[in-house]
């Protein structure tokens, strides 16, 4: 199953009833907002084509983004909170910018890939699907734009993915489990298991996920309690080994013989050591 995206620099050129619609940010057409408000409930796909703009994808063309601003441009949106922000490009130049971000140290599960392909039919560029040199798996290809619009108009028509707008599932495995368990039983000791057992059997894989709920709620409990201020265990802790001779010669230096043996006294009532 695929979805079926439409875009036009003349909103008043697209039909109701696609999957998903395109809009512009900012340039010489600016349609995001319009297209959002036509078409509510639908998917709108926002795009940018200057670099200083903000928004879901970018255009990497002859006037718009370079491949050299790509790089800064993705880790911008991610910090916004984009998800896989979307790079579109024409087929040919789609191995350049995934070359322009491996130099900026992100890789291919960073971005999901639009290229513009027409000519080749209704498809998604990849290796099988397009004839263009080193093209990856994309997540969608724009295949024409002369996709029929409304009063005999032509516009864009795009084929993307089942999950483009959305997280594909990601299975979980037992080693994925076994990795999880082994971690929290790194805390074996700060967080004891139920039966107090110092083996912990508690967050074994099979139950390290049964409730895991019950196991933030430890961690929680756990970590307050190692938090939780005590000034008297912390007055103890610093002063032990500390006896009331090696005190009072301190304090004596300090404050004189009779002083040193009150203030002695006091703290030795204050701390119940002898």
């Amino acid at each position: 199953m695929t979805l079926r995206m439409l875009d036009s620099i003349t909103v008043a050129n697209l039909p109701a009833g696609a999957d998903a619609y395109l809009g512009y940010v900012d340039g010489r057409w600016p349609t995001f907002a319009e297209v959002r408000a036509r078409f509510p409930g639908r998917p709108v796909l926002s795009m940018a084509v200057f670099a200083a703009g903000d928004a879901d994808g970018c255009d990497v063309e002859a006037g718009d983004l370079m491949p050299s601003q790509l790089g800064l441009w993705v880790k911008r949106q991610i910090f916004r909170g984009v998800r896989r922000p979307v790079i579109y490009a024409s087929a040919s130049a789609i191995p350049a910018a995934e070359d322009a971000l491996t130099e900026a140290g992100l890789v291919r599960a960073d971005v999901r890939l639009l290229s513009a392909h027409y000519g080749a039919g209704q498809h998604i560029c990849g290796p099988a699907t397009c004839a263009y040199p080193g093209v990856p798996a994309c997540d969608g290809t724009q295949f024409t734009d002369a996709a029929p619009g409304l009063g005999g108009s032509l516009i864009d028509e795009s084929i993307l993915l089942d999950n483009f707008f959305t997280e594909a599932s990601v299975p979980l495995t037992q080693a994925d489990a076994d990795l999880v368990a082994r971690t929290l039983l790194n805390f074996d000791g700060v967080i004891p298991g139920p039966d107090g057992n110092k083996a912990n059997p508690f967050w074994t894989p099979a139950r390290v996920l049964a409730d895991l709920g019950q196991q933030v709620r430890a961690i929680e409990a756990a970590v307050a309690a190692k938090a939780a201020p005590d000034p008297a265990a912390i007055i103890s802790g610093v002063m032990a080994g500390l006896s009331p001779a090696t005190l009072a010669e301190a304090i004596a230096a300090s404050l004189g013989p009779a002083e040193a043996a009150l203030v002695v006294a006091a703290l030795a009532a204050k701390l119940g050591t002898p």
